[in-house]
């Protein structure tokens, strides 16, 4: 899996339709009294361009939906419209004068203009001007409130999945932008300022609610509580959909399934090029063992069905679907997801995990040899994962698994906020009032400590009677691991005081690293961001 994702507030807006065209709607964050159609610059500002592009292409990644041509983007030297989109000639743009506003607020500079971006994109890729063509035409500036809305919401969540931090200051910068355009209050056809301040308020809470169930869902996963957090994917679902989305919530039915394989079965031979762990069987019966893993891994293909169809050249998703295949035991379309995989251009590791997966194909297809080939070759790349196969291949020792997680912490009495999860009398009662209803038997609370610098996340299963909790830190936490460790420490200095994980994953915001007591989340530029202690009850 890639980066855990991690945390953004949508902005703005709540402005109804700010202008037409001939073949549909201009949306606009704000809109100066007598202004016409948004107007693009030829020569932007190459510093502030080159910093908004690679940040709206970092989106367009993030949300990997190839059924609309990509939107261009451009800058403008105006100072009418802050940002807006424009359907009719595929363009999204932003003002110079608005990315000043945004990059005001420092280290949360690109955070705000990733929620600046991400709202107009979800304009352009809901189809938004096309709804109010066909038909929407009762009260209009209501249709263009709840377009804002979902604008607001899903791109502040798509600036989050694409690992941008959560921007919570919404009010804040709807109020610098009326003050920079020199804006009154009321802007003829949009809501007025304090609304407006109001509004983005509400949808804070509610974009914070979103993460926190990604979040958690991670966080399960990373503990291998894989039908938990596929639970908590699928409510994330039910509001954001995009390749990366479904691709994890197919990864998380893959290895969800592995459970369900007994360690001595021909499937699980080989470490597939997922994150795997093949633990305890139990020892329910073989039948339901088949049941349980086919009906997952079905639902894991028709995940991956549905991010290829939102972009067939999303490289993961065939790789991924390949692995689900094989493991169902169909050979012929397991073979035909990994070759789509290894051609494709600009994934890298993916092309490489796709050779170890041919390898893997190759044996069970009774071809040593070739399987040979694939993982000497993948591993010679620098693929750990190949290097393993290898040996299994040719019947060489292998070191031990670590022991399976124990969720209370054993190893130390690490501590945030002074707070020690041994101590259960540190342990709150899940607040009513933060209660998210994930599915019918599952629950989500977080509950805001006392003081200002942690926060603890409850997950309650009233169908298995567990409960899981992490207390996490701030992102301005200024204390201190056992080990010496806080936020801002670099990969080296992690690794020298955290050498051996239990195990390791990729985020689309970072890496998780998980220990016995202990749970360390790096940022996309390798530094802490944040940590955790964990801990059940049943």
């Amino acid at each position: 899996m890639k980066q855990v994702l991690l945390t953004l507030l949508t902005l703005i807006i709540m402005a109804p339709l700010a202008a037409q065209s001939n073949s549909g709607a201009v949306f606009a964050l704000l809109k100066k009294t007598g202004t016409t159609a948004p107007a693009t610059t030829a020569n932007p500002d190459k510093t502030k361009y080159e910093r908004a592009s690679r940040i709206f292409d970092q989106l367009l990644k993030t949300k990997g939906d190839s059924r609309l041509p990509a939107p261009k983007f451009v800058m403008s030297s105006d100072a009418r419209y802050g940002a807006w989109t424009n359907p009719a000639t595929g363009e999204i743009g932003l003002e110079e004068k608005a990315f000043d506003v945004a990059v005001s607020y420092q280290e949360m500079a690109d955070a705000a203009l990733a929620t600046l971006l991400g709202h107009e994109l979800i304009h352009y890729y809901e189809k938004h001007d096309l709804q109010h063509r066909m038909g929407n035409t009762g009260n209009t500036s209501q249709t263009g409130t709840e377009y804002e809305n979902q604008a607001d919401y899903l791109g502040g969540f798509l600036a989050y999945t694409a690992g941008f931090n959560l921007f919570d200051k919404g009010p804040e910068l709807i109020s610098a932008l009326y003050k920079a355009y020199e804006l009154p209050d009321k802007l003829e056809g949009y809501p007025t300022l304090a609304e407006r301040r109001e509004h983005n308020k509400q949808l804070g809470e509610r974009l914070r609610k979103l993460t926190e169930v990604f979040d958690m869902g991670n966080l399960l996963m990373a503990l291998n509580k894989y039908e938990d957090a596929h639970a908590y994917y699928s409510y994330v679902l039910q509001d954001f959909k995009s390749t990366a989305t479904y691709n994890n919530a197919g990864v998380i039915s893959v290895l969800g399934a592995l459970n369900y394989f007994r360690p001595t079965e021909p499937e699980v031979k080989y470490h597939y090029p997922l994150e795997l762990d093949l633990g305890s069987s139990g020892t329910r019966s073989i039948s339901d063992f088949q049941q349980l893993r086919i009906r997952m891994l079905k639902e894991a293909v028709a995940h991956f069905d549905t991010a290829i169809i939102l972009d067939p050249e999303y490289a993961p998703a065939w790789l991924n679907r390949g692995c689900a295949y094989a493991l169902l035991g169909d050979l012929t379309k397991a073979q035909s997801d990994a070759g789509k995989a290894a051609s494709m251009t600009g994934y890298a590791k993916t092309v490489r995990d796709a050779r170890v997966l041919e390898g893997i194909l190759a044996d069970r297809g009774g071809n040593t040899a070739k399987a040979r080939e694939a993982f000497t070759k993948a591993s010679e790349q620098g693929s750990l994962l190949a290097a393993h196969n290898l040996k299994v291949l040719n019947g060489e020792p292998i070191q031990p698994a670590k022991p399976a997680l124990t969720l209370m912490p054993t190893a130390g009495n690490e501590t945030i906020d002074g707070l020690s999860l041994i101590d259960s009398s540190n342990i709150p009662e899940p607040d009513p009032g933060s209660e998210i209803e994930v599915t019918d038997n599952i629950r989500s609370y977080n509950n805001l400590h006392p003081g200002p610098n942690s926060r603890f996340y409850i997950m309650e299963n009233a169908a298995s009677g567990q409960l899981v909790y992490f207390l996490v830190t701030s992102p301005d936490y200024k204390g201190e691991t056992l080990k010496h460790i806080s936020i801002g420490a670099s990969t080296a200095e992690i690794e020298a005081a955290y050498p051996a994980p239990n195990r390791t994953i990729e985020t689309t915001g970072g890496q998780i690293r998980v220990y016995p007591n202990i749970i360390l989340v790096q940022g996309p530029d390798g530094k802490l961001a944040k940590w955790l202690l964990y801990g059940e009850e049943i």
